[in-house]
């Protein structure tokens, strides 16, 4: 797009223009030029060019849940604790294969699930958390009794959502064994990180 820029930009418009078409006729195609009405000439050229042969704007990616809530452990420290993508819990019973972002061990092997709760209505919120809590009931139930019990802990954004809606949703969760943490609340689980993990510790103690 600069190259065209400047042969547009180049005196004797039209002859160059004409010399630049033929040049130029195995690589891509170039109109004839035509007569266009411009109420402001630079401002509409500008614009006109930009659309044409602009560079296409690059919209940023918002970072997803488990990114935020990666820089959250880094900032406090507990990041190299934690398991990363530990692997799936398969559940054979159920045909259920439970994923988690992150994993630690204190006595129960978590299975830590970051959520956004913030781009969904209520009733699909609700849903989720319906979903979360099955998740985490037959999980505990599957290795209930076992020396590698598992729980699931869910960390939810939370954000633009009415407190309520966090109780409800932390009520409907916490009946079936599961813990809900808000994304901007998290000393709790901060702490117990430190106070089972430590750096020289094994915390990969993961077992099926």
């Amino acid at each position: 797009s600069n190259r065209l820029k400047s042969e547009l930009q180049k005196k004797l418009f039209k002859e160059e223009y004409i010399v630049f078409q033929k040049k130029r006729a195995n690589q891509f195609k170039v109109t004839p030029l035509k007569s266009i009405k411009f109420e402001n000439l630079e401002r509409d050229f500008k614009a006109l060019f930009e659309d044409l042969v602009g560079e296409p704007e690059v919209k940023k990616r918002s970072p997803s849940t488990t990114e935020n809530l990666k820089k959250i452990f880094l900032k406090e420290g507990v990041y190299p604790l934690l398991d990363k993508n530990p692997p799936a819990i398969i559940l054979p019973e159920y045909e259920l294969k439970i994923r988690a972002d992150f994993g630690y061990q204190n006595g129960t092997y978590n299975l830590i699930n970051a959520v956004n709760m913030n781009s969904i209505n209520p009733a699909k919120i609700l849903k989720e958390a319906g979903e979360k809590a099955i998740e985490g009931s037959l999980l505990r139930k599957h290795f209930s009794g076992r020396p590698n019990q598992k729980k699931l802990i869910v960390v939810a954004e939370f954000t633009k959502q009415p407190q309520q809606l966090f109780y409800d949703v932390r009520d409907i969760l916490e009946k079936d064994g599961t813990k809900l943490y808000r994304m901007d609340d998290l000393n709790d689980l901060i702490d117990n990180i430190q106070k089972n993990c430590s750096p020289h510790s094994n915390t990969h103690q993961f077992q099926h």
